[in-house]
């Protein structure tokens, strides 16, 4: 969803989030844009 443009909060309604949680979410997205390769949640 944060990729497709929604914002934080309809983020945070629709997946049942607090806030800060989605944006820390969305800083992880900005941090790997960076990158060249994706980096696996494990």
């Amino acid at each position: 969803m944060l990729r497709q443009g929604a914002s934080i909060q309809q983020v945070a309604l629709a997946c049942d989030l607090h806030t800060r949680t989605v944006s820390n979410y969305r800083a992880a997205l900005d941090a790997e844009a960076g990158t060249r390769q994706m980096q696996l949640p494990l």
